[in-house]
């Protein structure tokens, strides 16, 4: 015996030499050291692995080679001794793992299998036997693959996807039990390959998910019953909105007339002066072609002056057409609110001097442009003079100042980001605690029949759309200062 002979073990030579083979040798049974002798003998050699006990009683693994020597007519026996306890102890653990995962499978609720390509069962766990109905694995283990498929083409399908690919994950299907009942499984797949890189089984889990895709199923239908029930509910939305739009824009009209037939007595001045002008141009005219007097030049300014009277009359008829007509035929443009101003003047301007009521402007140049609707614009303007001009005229009737100065300024000015145009009035103020309610619908101070509260309501409505915000401060008995922001465009852009 050599040295790792007995150290291994723990022993000295002196020991080791006096013991018999069988002393460090555990045997299953008596028998088995004779069963290995009798091979020897007939064999001539053996391989064989066997347990050494070592001093402390510790087990080791060794692998032994026997063979038989001749010598001197004498037999005797040579062993070559492999400690393999490590390699021993890792194939325990691996066999105990095998046996636990074993285990693992056939207990886990997801069913786990392997075919082969042509369709056949390898090995099937019991979650795929008792989701599939089986009696037994082995029962399972003779079932075509093809016949679990409800749509039998979906198997080709897979097969060709897995060639490709090498997995499937999440696939949705219907699966057909032993009983020929179905329901929704959801499988993934991986090819395994040989060495060669060729496709030689494949292992899948599948999980029975119908009542998930029930739950499914019946939440698209609640979701379609709710696109349905949603659509009707916007068309009614819309039907509601288009009848909103209609009636506001039937108030939008109704204010507009209001504001005309206010301004119907200076309209009416507007247009008597250049008739009034003409009138007596055509008599002077007449004298003096009755007593043969004229001269070319004289024919000549009086029929220029009787043409821009005319066109006078002509641009105030045109613009009390567009003014009244449907806000629906106008479109967005640029504004210049100076030029707004001017206009809503042209109409107003007579009526509100003949009242005594001096309209002081501050128009600021080179403000730059808001984008909106001019006629919707003037039409504030024209509301917010109107309720200017009965506040003073108001206040006029029951003041006591003998120099009370009936007193409209209007301004325009500009900001970084803002066209700002302020009207401002001396009359009878608002008080403090119904400024909030102006612009609420049909609300007015004024006595009936002098007005139906929609002028500002509609005023204010106008401004929104135009993105833009208004801003009231009023005293009691002392003034009115309205101040409109719209956004503002630079002129040169």
């Amino acid at each position: 015996m050599n040295k790792k002979a007995y150290r291994d073990l723990d022993y000295t030579y002196a020991e080791f030499k006096n013991f018999k083979y069988g002393d460090f040798v555990i045997y299953k049974d008596r028998s088995e050291r004779e069963k290995l002798i009798k091979q020897l003998l007939l064999k001539g050699k053996i391989s064989f692995q066997a347990k050494h006990k070592k001093k402390n009683g510790e087990i080791r693994y060794r692998n032994i080679n026997a063979s038989l020597l001749n010598l001197n007519d004498k037999r005797y026996i040579q062993g070559i001794i492999h400690d393999i306890s490590e390699i021993k102890e890792k194939e325990i653990e691996l066999q105990k793992s095998k046996e636990k995962f074993n285990e693992l499978q056939s207990n886990i609720p997801i069913g786990m299998y392997i075919t082969n390509l042509k369709g056949k069962f390898l090995y099937v766990n019991k979650a795929t036997v008792n989701m599939l109905g089986y009696d037994s694995g082995e029962e399972m283990l003779k079932v075509p693959v093809l016949d679990i498929y409800y749509d039998k083409n979906k198997r080709n399908e897979l097969i060709e996807r897995l060639k490709h690919k090498g997995y499937i994950n999440n696939v949705e299907l219907q699966i057909v039990r032993k009983d020929k009942s179905v329901f929704w499984g959801l499988i993934s797949v991986k090819t395994s390959f040989d060495i060669d890189g060729n496709p030689v089984q494949l292992d899948g889990i599948i999980q029975d998910i119908t009542e998930k895709k029930n739950a499914e199923l019946e939440i698209e239908k609640a979701n379609q019953e709710i696109i349905t029930i949603n659509q009707n509910l916007q068309k009614q939305i819309e039907e509601a909105l288009f009848e909103q739009k209609s009636r506001h824009q039937y108030m939008v009209q109704k204010s507009k007339l209001e504001s005309l037939g206010e301004l119907a007595a200076g309209i009416a001045h507007e247009i008597n002066q250049p008739l009034g002008i003409m009138s007596l141009s055509f008599e002077n005219l007449q004298m003096k072609i009755l007593s043969k007097t004229t001269t070319p030049n004289y024919l000549n300014n009086k029929f220029n002056s009787i043409e821009n009277n005319i066109k006078r009359i002509r641009q105030i008829i045109d613009h009390i057409r567009v003014f009244s007509r449907d806000q629906d035929s106008l479109v967005m443009e640029k504004i210049n609110l100076n030029k707004v101003v001017n206009k809503a003047l042209s109409l107003i301007g007579t009526q509100y001097s003949n009242h005594n009521i001096n309209i002081k402007l501050d128009l600021k140049n080179n403000i730059g442009f808001t984008i909106g609707s001019n006629m919707q614009i003037e039409q504030v303007i024209l509301n917010l003079l109107a309720n200017a001009k009965y506040a003073i005229e108001d206040k006029a009737t029951y003041s006591n100042e003998t120099d009370y100065t009936k007193e409209i300024i209007i301004r325009s000015d500009s900001s970084d980001k803002n066209v700002i145009l302020m009207i401002e009035d001396n009359g009878t103020g608002i008080d403090a605690h119904i400024i909030s309610k102006i612009f609420d619908p049909f609300f007015t101070t004024k006595p009936e029949g002098f007005g139906t509260g929609l002028g500002l309501s509609i005023a204010y409505g106008i401004i929104k759309n135009m993105h833009g915000e208004i801003q009231v401060r009023s005293n009691k008995e002392d003034y009115t200062k309205i101040n409109i922001f719209f956004p503002r465009f630079p002129e040169k852009d």
